[in-house]
């Protein structure tokens, strides 16, 4: 009815003029709130708002409850933190998925578009959690094998010093036993 009464069969108009019929119709509506209203029904990024965006909008408890909400919400979630809260429009929303290798191909609501982009953020953080245990447990291998290395030197070290230990001894007791041979031969002599 809204559209309609402003708008009369346009399918589309430009965000100012839906922006000055919501405020005729409602009063000051604060800048927060109207980004959050442009970015929930600007689907198609070019500034101008269909009247299947804003029938999206507002098929639910028509356009009174969900300005209010607007108002209530002040911004969508982030996706980063159940307490950090910002505006982002379809269009992020979009390049988002399209840098993640996702896409909103059919996803006209942007509720959808908001779940699938968490479903590919989803998928992105375990993947990347995964790559992070993966490289973590490279790092724990090549510890272990730089530890057994720097304990086989140790142990190889210790065992080259037993060895020359050993022929220091036998060195000593050959001459030792060879001395005791020239006195016991001199004596005999």
């Amino acid at each position: 009815q809204f559209w309609f009464q402003n708008f009369d069969e346009a399918n589309e108009v430009d965000w100012l003029s839906v922006k000055r019929a919501l405020e005729e119709e409602f009063g000051y509506l604060d800048p927060d709130t109207l980004a959050i209203i442009k970015g929930i029904l600007e689907n198609n990024e070019n500034n101008n708002i269909a009247v299947l965006e804003f029938n999206i909008f507002t098929k639910k408890n028509g356009l009174a409850e969900a300005i209010k909400k607007a108002k209530e919400d002040k911004a969508y979630p982030s996706f980063d933190g159940p307490s950090k809260k910002e505006v982002i429009s379809m269009k992020e929303m979009k390049e988002e998925l399209a840098a993640l290798g996702g896409s909103a191909e059919g996803c006209y609501e942007r509720a959808d578009v908001e779940a699938w982009l968490l479903q590919v953020r989803a998928r992105h953080q375990a993947a990347d959690r995964l790559a992070e245990q993966e490289q973590e447990s490279k790092a724990a291998q090549e510890e272990r094998q730089r530890q057994t290395a720097v304990e086989t030197k140790a142990s190889d070290k210790v065992a080259e010093e037993e060895r020359q230990r050993k022929a220091a001894e036998e060195k000593r007791q050959r001459e030792a036993a060879a001395k005791a041979a020239a006195q016991a031969a001199a004596v005999a002599a």
